[in-house]
């Protein structure tokens, strides 16, 4: 299964331009810098620590997620927005957030399969140190 990032574009299948837009304007900082790429991305590291934490998984290259938890990670962004815009979420957003969360808790615990990307980053996970002896033939503190 490929992978690929959430864009801009994907955020129009859960929320509305009105939504949007009343987020931009609530959470637009003091420099004008426009607050939907770090949410976008905010959401995808959050996915991608989840799957990170199950020792089998692996991430593919880039800011990207299977295309199987976009869909988990829209309705996350989704729930933030609403939250920050104070916009009453409704009982079916709810539930469904709370299925995205479950979701993810699962992936993290390996209880659900995470594909394998094409492309996979290299493991940074350092190696445990080991002993080293220099002398072979050590003998214990009584000579033997």
């Amino acid at each position: 299964m490929s992978w690929r990032e959430i864009t801009e574009a994907d955020l129009s299948t859960v929320l509305d331009s009105e939504e949007l837009a009343l987020y931009r304007e609530r959470a637009t900082t003091d420099a004008g810098v426009d607050p939907v790429p770090a949410l976008i991305l905010n959401a995808v590291e959050e996915a991608r620590d989840r799957i990170r934490a199950w020792k089998e998984n692996r991430l593919a290259l880039g800011a990207t997620v299977p295309l199987g938890m976009i869909a988990r990670c829209l309705v996350v962004i989704r729930q933030r927005v609403l939250t920050i815009c104070k916009i009453n979420i409704g009982e079916d957003r709810r539930k469904e957030y709370e299925a995205a969360e479950t979701y993810f808790r699962d992936v993290a615990a390996g209880k659900v399969s995470v594909p394998l990307p094409e492309d996979s980053a290299p493991d940074v996970t350092p190696e445990r140190a080991k002993p080293k002896y220099n002398q072979p033939d050590r003998t214990n503190r009584w000579g033997i």
